[in-house]
């Protein structure tokens, strides 16, 4: 499951939200945050995409709150998210 479609399609469908919701909610870490895929390391992108979702459809507020609680952990002394690189250049 990549969690940028399901969540963008989530927020198109709004068809049945808490029961296609539980897809986002397995993958959420246990940490509040989410990555692309349950396996992937956190991304502040995704996960504020992940709760924007919930928050639209009014599911699973202790999950959003999770999720909140990290984006404002994981902000920068300058105030902002700053992108993570999955993979290292050069």
């Amino acid at each position: 499951m990549g969690l940028e479609p399901t969540c963008l399609a989530l927020l198109a469908l709004r068809s049945e939200p808490s029961t296609s919701a539980h897809v986002l909610l397995d993958a959420q870490h246990p940490d509040g945050s989410w990555g692309s895929f349950a396996t992937d390391d956190e991304a502040s992108g995704l996960t504020a995409l992940a709760l924007l979702t919930l928050n639209n459809l009014g599911v699973f507020p202790q999950a959003a709150s999770r999720a909140a609680d990290w984006l404002l952990a994981a902000q920068g002394r300058e105030a902002s998210w700053i992108w993570k690189w999955k993979f290292r250049t050069t």
